[in-house]
C-alpha cells in the first residue's frame, strides 16, 4: 500500500514537474530521495515479512515442543499412579499378612 502511494506521489511530482521539461535541481532533489524512501520502504518490509515467517516457524515449534512436554508429563502422570497403584497393593498385601 505504501509503495503505491509513493509511486502516485513520485508520478504527481513529475506532472507537476512537466514531463517534457528538464527537472530543476531541487525537483530532481526531491525526487530522487522519494525514490530513496521507496527502496528504503520496500527493504524494510521485506525484513518485517521475514521476521513475521520466522515468528511464525519459531510459533510453531514452541507449540509442537509444548505438545510434546505435554505427552511427557501425561506418561509421567500415568506411570506416578501405576506406581502408586502398586506400592498400595504391596503395603495392602504385605499387611495383612
Amino acid at each position: 500500500m505504501k509503495k503505491h502511494i509513493l509511486l502516485v506521489l513520485v508520478f504527481f511530482i513529475l506532472v507537476l514537474a512537466g514531463c517534457a521539461q528538464q527537472l530543476s535541481k531541487q525537483d530532481r532533489a526531491l525526487l530522487t530521495e522519494t525514490h530513496n524512501l521507496a527502496h528504503q520502504a520496500k527493504n524494510q518490509a521485506a525484513q518485517a515479512a521475514q521476521r513475521a515467517s520466522d515468528a511464525s516457524a519459531n510459533a510453531e515449534r514452541a507449540a509442537q515442543d509444548a505438545a510434546a512436554a505435554s505427552e511427557d508429563a501425561a506418561t509421567a502422570a500415568s506411570a506416578a499412579v501405576s506406581a502408586s497403584e502398586k506400592t498400595d497393593r504391596i503395603f495392602k498385601h504385605g499387611g495383612s499378612k
